[in-house]
């Protein structure tokens, strides 16, 4: 995957995960919680700072109820 692909994808990823947690009400702390991750490393994917591994990013589209075909 080419880099600018990459960062589309990244940048869609950080959009979609803050959109839909905002959508829900919850905040940094609790979506941290629920995957067992911290809130600093959500807030890295929701700025786009970074690409969570696959297990992460299944848990985050779990948690948040987003449809994987969306994202790509």
């Amino acid at each position: 995957m080419g880099g600018e692909t990459m960062n589309n994808l990244q940048e869609k990823l950080a959009q979609t995960i803050r959109s839909r947690r905002h959508d829900m009400g919850m905040s940094q702390e609790q979506l941290a919680e629920k995957i067992d991750k911290t809130p600093s490393f959500i807030g890295q994917i929701e700025r786009g700072e970074c690409f969570p591994k696959i297990e992460t990013l299944q848990a985050l589209i779990t948690s948040l109820g987003i449809d994987a075909n969306a994202l790509f």
